[in-house]
């Protein structure tokens, strides 16, 4: 049962890490391992622990869930959503950085759009 279950995890893996685009090398020294260390882990013949599940899962920006194969995962983000994702956060950066005030006045403008 060992045997089949980090074969598949590590299959998870691979195939979250292709998704991520990244190489193992990379993936390795986010996780602060050796390359031959992480390619064990891919190959099924090692099943990481927690504190390294959970580096996998931010480097590979998968949840627990998906590598533990409970979620399914979700699909890639187009161009779009991807520049999406960049406007918006830069937008919450700038809107943490207003005083309370602007803030709270920043929050309504935001309302009378979402009702116009």
């Amino acid at each position: 049962m060992y045997e089949a279950f980090a074969a598949e995890l590590g299959h998870v893996i691979r195939e979250a890490r292709h998704r991520a685009g990244l190489r193992q090398d990379k993936v390795a020294e986010a996780l602060h391992l050796s390359v031959p260390l992480y390619a064990r882990m891919e190959r099924g013949k090692l099943i990481p622990s927690v504190a390294v599940l959970r580096d996998l899962c931010i480097t590979l920006n998968v949840t627990p869930g998906v590598l533990l194969q409970l979620t399914a995962p979700r699909a890639p983000m187009d161009a779009a959503s991807k520049e999406d994702l960049v406007l918006l956060r830069a937008l919450l950066c700038r809107a943490r950085a207003l005083p309370e005030a602007r803030f709270q006045s920043f929050l309504t403008l935001l309302d009378s759009l979402e009702d116009a």
